[in-house]
């Protein structure tokens, strides 16, 4: 079905614990037995006048300033998208989450309180619009959709494809798009 709400970010608010439709849980990870610092980070935004709509990210930061990533793409990606999918409505939601990701990239880049130049992070991000779920990722970050059985057993699909050179068809997607060593 085509979107056809054009709302920009200022018609979005954070989503508060009390009603949330999804939640994040994330732990600090093991490095050689002592705990290291938890880059991880997220988002979930819903419609100012309510309803069911939702926009949520995980962000995972890697390298020596991930956790100054993870939070830069914390603040800025979904007002990102939200402005992407306003000024280019005819463009599609698609269009509006790949240029959001590619701004919030770019501007990390001329942030100069940030280092990130070994520094990184992967995304996932989900929104719902109406009837509509969109998703998209960067990196080993991953959405999936979980739903129950008539028994309640859950099970899950996954919804992206995982962004990694340990997987024969990305390291050829890299490679045909010359983007090796640049």
């Amino acid at each position: 079905s085509v979107c056809s709400s054009v709302g920009g970010a200022s018609q979005w608010r954070p989503s508060t614990p009390s009603g949330r439709k999804a939640g994040v849980i994330s732990a600090a990870g093991k490095d050689m037995g002592g705990t290291k610092q938890n880059q991880d980070s997220s988002f979930l935004v819903e419609r100012q006048k309510g309803g069911t709509d939702f926009l949520c990210g995980v962000i995972d930061g890697h390298g020596l300033n991930g956790h100054h990533v993870s939070e830069y793409v914390r603040q800025n990606l979904a007002a990102n998208i939200l402005n992407q999918r306003k000024s280019s409505a005819r463009q599609g939601m698609r269009s509006a989450m790949v240029h959001g990701f590619v701004d919030t990239a770019a501007r990390l880049r001329e942030a100069k309180s940030i280092d990130a130049q070994e520094s990184g992070a992967t995304v996932a991000v989900c929104m719902r619009r109406g009837p509509d779920l969109y998703v998209a990722n960067v990196g080993d970050t991953r959405v999936v959709l979980v739903s129950q059985d008539g028994e309640g057993r859950a099970s899950g699909r996954p919804l992206t494809r995982d962004h990694t050179a340990a997987l024969p068809s990305e390291r050829e997607r890299v490679t045909k798009s010359g983007e090796i060593g640049r």
